[in-house]
């Protein structure tokens, strides 16, 4: 996620305070709507000195098989099979110039020196309903339930116009060449920002990350007991009939407020939802990374989580683990990187940098252990090297190879056989650089902005906001 920034996090917090309605709250704190624009660099700014990184180790060999552009912006990507599903992107605003609705594109990567798109769906051409909203994150799993059995994808749906439908998509991908609708589901005040898919047995599930409801309702000054949570667990066996079973929330269950966080967007929220062995590893922006049993997914308990130090900014975005769930990687995503004495308002308590990401062993997962932090030269540096966002995204785990999606930086690729001495061993950066599709970040520069990337045998994709689909082999 592009979060709101600084500039709303005051804009919130003076709503707040001035008793201002909540419904201006809920218009400005769409996710994404408040994306910097072009907020830390400019033509001919001379860029400061590159700070500490993690260490380098042996090289690996990045070779380019193919790429396509379908027309962007783009989302997330995720390799099923021998096919690649590419989410589009889209960011509100009341006059609808930034929702081209485009929906997931599905490739076929049978030759993935040549990758072809088979299909569209979950787009606004195809569907009325969804011409106002964005679909940044599509996952695709093999359902074998009473009521299904295929591959079944699930799609993340956000509002980017007003009245755009917020929520989930079901869809039957059995044939990625000829997708079908199952259902729709309403979900969050302003949609499902991530999700997670998973089948087990025979059920389906689905884990929501409604983002901002818990938010915008504590403003309001609701109950939370009587607050749908924004980690959400829906029964999807029959994925004509989804039914919400279970949820977990911070507020409700521990007493810890969403406006609570720290640094200057400081909230916590759900974000994103990683599943592994029952267990749920919940993003939570400023609560770290929560960890859930899900064996009853109508009941989760809490389990521990990761957290911060007072000086850095928060914003625990996504996981991942290794070595079966024993190592947790997370990936903090910050496009703020001048929090100290020069940031306005001043917070000099906080450290200089954009995003990056920790190594945790979580073994016992009541007391996780930071073992490491990732780090890129450019990660500390001010003014930054280039235009563009040099905070880290996603990542993604092979083997001893954990692959993190950068932004600017590309795909950086790190060996992690030793998690407490991890390496980096090579970075996947594009050919070619595109302008924002927008016209609104950065305008007239072309740079690298990779938003996801997924690890396939004997090949990895990414997909760049601007260019579209990558597909790269790594020796």
């Amino acid at each position: 996620m592009r979060p709101i920034r600084v500039a709303v996090a005051a804009l919130v917090a003076m709503f707040a305070w001035s008793g201002v309605a909540t419904a201006a709250v809920d218009a400005d704190m769409r996710p994404h709507h408040f994306k910097k624009r072009a907020a830390h660099w400019q033509s001919g700014m001379e860029p400061g000195q590159p700070g500490a990184a993690t260490a380098r180790g042996k090289s690996v060999r990045i070779k380019v098989l193919g790429h396509h552009d379908p027309g962007g912006p783009n989302g997330d990507v995720f390799l099923y099979k021998r096919n690649a599903y590419m989410g589009s992107w889209g960011f509100f605003d009341e006059s609808g110039d930034f929702c081209p609705a485009r929906g997931v594109r599905v490739y076929d990567l049978s030759n993935p020196r040549d990758p072809e798109l088979i299909s569209t769906f979950a787009d606004g051409a195809s569907d009325a309903r969804l011409a106002s909203s964005w679909t940044e994150k599509v996952q695709v799993r093999k359902v074998r339930s009473k009521s299904f059995i295929g591959d079944l994808a699930a799609v993340s749906f956000q509002d980017c116009a007003p009245g755009g439908f917020v929520g989930t998509g079901l869809y039957d991908v059995t044939d990625p060449s000829d997708p079908e609708l199952l259902s729709l589901r309403e979900s969050g005040i302003f949609g499902v920002h991530e999700l997670w898919l998973e089948s087990r047995g025979a059920k389906a599930y689905l884990y929501e990350a409604a983002i901002f409801h818990e938010v915008i309702a504590a403003f309001e000054g609701e109950d939370p007991a009587e607050v749908n949570p924004e980690f959400r667990i829906v029964d999807v066996s029959d994925p004509r009939n989804p039914v919400q079973i279970g949820d977990w929330s911070a507020w409700r269950d521990m007493g810890v407020s969403p406006l609570a966080g720290q640094g200057d967007f400081p909230f916590n929220l759900v974000h994103s939802v990683y599943v592994l062995k029952k267990t749920a590893y919940v993003s939570y922006w400023d609560f770290g990374t929560v960890m859930l049993d899900v064996r009853d997914p109508s009941s989760p308990e809490f389990l521990g989580r990761t957290s911060f130090e007072s000086f850095q900014e928060g914003n625990a975005h996504s996981a991942w683990t290794a070595r079966g769930g024993k190592i947790l990687i997370q990936t903090d995503e910050d496009f703020d990187p001048v929090p100290g004495p020069d940031h306005d308002p001043p917070q000099p308590g906080l450290e200089t940098g954009w995003g990056y990401g920790h190594i945790y062993d979580v073994s016992d997962k009541a007391n996780p252990v930071e073992l490491a932090t990732l780090k890129m030269p450019s990660t500390h540096q001010f003014p930054p090297p280039g235009p563009g966002d040099f905070t880290i995204h996603d990542p993604k785990v092979r083997g001893n190879k954990l692959y993190t999606s950068w932004y600017t930086e590309g795909v950086v690729i790190w060996n992690i056989a030793n998690p407490a001495n991890p390496k980096m061993i090579g970075q996947f950066i594009p050919p070619e650089k595109a302008e924002d599709p927008f016209g609104v970040f950065y305008p007239g520069e072309e740079f690298v902005n990779i938003w996801g990337v997924d690890i396939g045998g004997g090949f990895a994709v990414a997909s760049d906001m601007h260019t579209g689909l990558w597909v790269f082999k790594v020796r």
